[in-house]
């Protein structure tokens, strides 16, 4: 991958460096080095594979926080990923703040303390898809929601995608 780097050949560098990332038989501290190499030489120009990269490294990260033991860097993980997401939110930038949302769903457990903390990341990706227009997802997010912790915040969206969205659905529901 250097080698690419070294004769300016980005294209060939970043396929060189997705291969590394994906192949879970090469140490973490070899694909963290290609990482910062292929940073430092592609520089601002490497900022959509900085982003694709990032999301794909986080399965690998993941297997780091398996054990029981690392619940609180599960948090930490959910906190970090969540407060990113949100400020892609913010920024109008829907489709990353849903990917990062979806991601850090990953690190909050499936069990009955978190459902709560699972319902409220389906009710925002709810809200990352009616920004994107795509109601359906947005309609799958907000049934999941209401499935683990039903509450007034999933009846308005609810309401919102029938009236809004589907405003003949809604006129023949209420009849």
């Amino acid at each position: 991958m250097k080698g690419w780097l070294g004769l300016g050949r980005y294209a060939d560098a970043e396929k060189e460096l997705r291969g590394i990332v994906i192949n879970k038989g090469i140490p973490e501290t070899i694909w963290v080095s290609a990482v910062e190499a292929y940073f430092l030489a592609a520089g601002v120009a490497g900022a959509e594979t900085a982003k694709s990269l990032f999301l794909g490294l986080l399965g690998r990260v993941m297997s780091l926080f398996t054990a029981d033991e690392a619940a609180k860097e599960r948090t930490a993980m959910h906190s970090v990923l969540w407060n990113c997401g949100a400020d892609h939110f913010r920024l109008k930038d829907y489709e990353t703040g849903a990917e990062i949302f979806e991601k850090s769903m990953l690190y909050v457990p499936h069990n009955v303390e978190n459902r709560i903390l699972r319902a409220k990341c389906f009710r925002v990706l709810c809200l990352c898809h009616l920004g994107l227009s795509h109601l359906d997802q947005a309609q799958e997010y907000i049934n999941q929601a209401e499935q683990l912790h039903p509450n007034i915040a999933c009846a308005f969206l609810k309401v919102y995608l029938l009236k809004y969205c589907c405003p003949l659905k809604f006129t023949h529901s209420i009849t």
